[in-house]
């Protein structure tokens, strides 16, 4: 499968614990700092497709601030609700945040835009 990257934003635009929620190519994403590098997810909840702009990165989870479902950052496991969240692979240029969207799932029936 060939690789389809594109730029997210500078590695110093992401605050350490909040996310930045970007939208490229009519996708939501948000990007987060984790203790190893940066970790990029689909910026949709699995309940209601909510953003997950302002939900910090607390201690590797992430809350919905819409209804409370927690998920594992790194893992993308449910802890709290069901569902698992998309993680895009991430790559690191010159101080540059890229995704790789060669591997994206097939798009949501929904789409996040309504809760934003």
């Amino acid at each position: 499968m060939q690789e389809k990257r594109i730029f997210l934003c500078l590695i110093t635009d992401v605050p350490e614990k909040q996310p930045v929620c970007i939208t490229a190519e009519n996708r939501f994403f948000a990007v987060y700092r984790s203790d190893d590098g940066f970790i990029v997810i689909r910026d949709e909840c699995p309940h209601q497709m909510a953003s997950f702009e302002g939900c910090p990165n607390s201690s590797g989870k992430i809350t919905c601030g819409f209804h409370g479902w927690v998920f594992d950052l790194k893992s993308g496991v449910a802890e709290k609700g069901f569902g698992k969240l998309f993680h895009y692979p991430v790559q690191v240029v010159d101080g540059k945040i890229y995704a790789d969207l060669s591997q994206e799932e097939t798009d949501s029936a929904y789409s996040a835009s309504f809760v934003r």
